[in-house]
């Protein structure tokens, strides 16, 4: 768990969509960084288009990489997420 937001390119979060896949909770999935069949599909086809010569602003290793796209999220978010995971009522 890190204080950043996944990047989700746009263009290929597209592609989700268009093999059936709910959009918003693709995006809930990814922003989230879940581990499951919309992940696994979205990032198989970054690294594919990737590979074939795709410029993501997602990739670290393109010259249209975005740092904008990396947005710090609160730490009372990230404590939040840590509450509601662990069922934790309150923290003293």
């Amino acid at each position: 768990m890190g204080t950043n937001s996944v990047p989700i390119d746009d263009e290929v979060f597209k592609c989700l969509e268009e093999y059936g896949f709910n959009p918003d909770y693709g995006r809930k999935c990814l922003e989230s960084n879940k581990h499951n069949h919309i992940t696994t599909t979205y990032y198989l086809t970054l690294y594919k288009r990737i590979k074939l010569g795709y410029k993501s602003p997602c990739d670290p290793y393109s010259d249209n990489y975005d740092r904008s796209l990396i947005n710090a999220r609160p730490m009372s978010t990230i404590v939040n997420n840590i509450i509601n995971k662990f069922g934790i009522d309150k923290i003293k």
